[in-house]
């Protein structure tokens, strides 16, 4: 990509990735069958733990993740951090002590300590938390999901959801006053898409005290 811009080579090897985890995760929740699941799985789960970055090469021209300088949480890697969490909680049963330990580490690595850095004032706000646009959503969305699915203190936990939830008002403020989203109608799918998922846990974990919809 940084030699001629050519996005789609890596992206067509990485996004079928991180879908067969996804769908293997899926598969072992819903019908239980270790035998058929569990190897593929952990196969695709040793590739994202070693992974370097989870972001793509068009979200890191600088090599700021390639290279672990300074880790920024965008639409991708976000994405992968919340799907990496939220299997080591779901198959916490059947997984051993180390993959847990090395699913946390990465999350932690990539996501977590990047957030939890900049709510705590230690460095500078990524793109997402001022965008006004899908980027907002989506990352918030996938961030909050990582956040709950982590072993991290409550109270930290909660500081770092509630600075997330406010800069969601920076999303909502890119529909015009007609609805119309600058993106383009597939973003309604995309973004709020990705909106409704992030009230709809909040909504779950908080017993219905807490209503983005509102």
């Amino acid at each position: 990509f940084l030699r001629n811009g050519n996005r789609t080579r890596y992206e067509n090897a990485y996004n079928p990735i991180v879908q067969n985890y996804a769908n293997l995760t899926m598969a072992l929740c819903i019908t239980g069958d270790k035998a058929t699941y569990f190897i593929p799985w952990q196969e695709y789960n040793n590739i994202l733990c070693k992974m370097a970055t989870w972001v793509y090469p068009a979200h890191d021209k600088k090599l700021d993740n390639l290279l672990m300088r300074r880790p920024h949480i965008e639409l991708v890697g976000s994405n992968v951090g919340a799907i990496v969490s939220t299997a080591r909680c779901l198959l916490a049963p059947i997984i051993s002590k180390e993959t847990a330990q090395s699913m946390e580490q990465a999350v932690q690595r990539q996501i977590i300590t990047p957030f939890i850095e900049t709510v705590q004032g230690k460095r500078s706000r990524d793109y997402f938390l001022i965008a006004t646009n899908n980027w907002n959503a989506v990352c918030i969305a996938n961030v909050v999901q990582t956040l709950l699915a982590s072993n991290m203190p409550s109270n930290l936990r909660k500081e770092a959801i509630a600075y997330a939830l406010s800069h969601t008002e920076n999303y909502l403020n890119g529909f015009n006053s007609d609805g119309y989203c600058s993106e383009g109608i597939s973003y309604w799918s995309y973004g709020f898409g990705h909106y409704l998922r992030l009230a709809a846990l909040l909504y779950a974990v908080s017993d219905g005290k807490l209503n983005l919809l509102d």
